[in-house]
């Protein structure tokens, strides 16, 4: 039910279809990891985190070093629920981003030759999503699926967050009860769903790369700011 539900809140607020969901318990995911020999990735940034949460409602200090490392099934649960790390990587929108790199990271472990041509290993993985995963998928979709992103160039994926930076689509408030909350710039949303059906739209300026600066010379504050949102929300740096 908690899925279906943020299906439809992820539909409404985005403006696109949410036709599937998918929910990977902590324990089958270390585990898929595990199994398929730990994961490659660099970590772009170093941190340390004193309240990670334990099995006993305890916490634990954990940290990881910058650069190029294989993660096993445990440090990689480690590095996506971490929630109060140092040196910029204990807000929520850090978090994503490390989400987000571990998931393109799974995808190229989990697709590649060496996972497909081992028929035991890929018994091995199917036994643990079937017991960990909990989906709307029927069989022939996830198959589908599967075939679809073996075909998807990791160079290719774009990733996004939203965050709420001085140019990001977000704004923090705290609630009457004391909650820490994120709303939109604009009321209606219409930034977050122009960002959503735009992202991949890549223009010529977009594949060059080329950025553009937007200075003020006008006599009302903060105008540059606006029109540089505007543009960024439209794919453009």
């Amino acid at each position: 039910l908690g899925a279906i539900l943020a299906s439809k809140v992820v539909s409404d607020t985005l403006g696109i279809p949410i036709h599937y969901h998918a929910r990977l318990d902590f324990n089958g995911f270390a585990k898929l990891i595990d199994q398929l020999g730990g994961i490659a990735i660099t970590i772009e940034h170093a941190f340390t985190d004193y309240k990670y949460p334990t099995n006993d409602n305890g916490y634990t200090t954990i940290n990881f070093h910058q650069g190029w490392q294989v993660l096993s099934g445990e440090r990689t649960l480690q590095l996506v629920r971490s929630r109060h790390g140092d040196n910029n990587q204990g807000s929520d929108f850090a978090r994503a981003q490390r989400q987000q790199q571990v998931l393109v990271a799974l995808k190229e472990k989990l697709l590649s030759p060496a996972t497909f041509l081992n028929p035991r290993l890929v018994v091995r993985l199917y036994r643990t999503l079937t017991a960990s995963v909990i989906t709307n998928l029927q069989a022939q979709d996830a198959l589908r699926l599967a075939h679809l992103l073996k075909k998807i160039n990791t160079s290719s994926i774009i990733t996004r967050s939203f965050d709420n930076t001085p140019r990001g689509l977000l704004r923090e408030v705290i609630g009457p009860d004391g909650a820490y909350l994120l709303l939109p710039n604009l009321t209606d949303y219409s930034e977050l769903k122009s960002a959503t059906v735009n992202i991949f739209n890549q223009s010529a300026i977009n594949l060059e790369k080329s950025k553009i600066v937007v200075e003020n010379g006008t006599a009302t504050p903060g105008l540059a700011e606006t029109i540089s949102r505007k543009l960024e929300t439209a794919g453009l740096k």
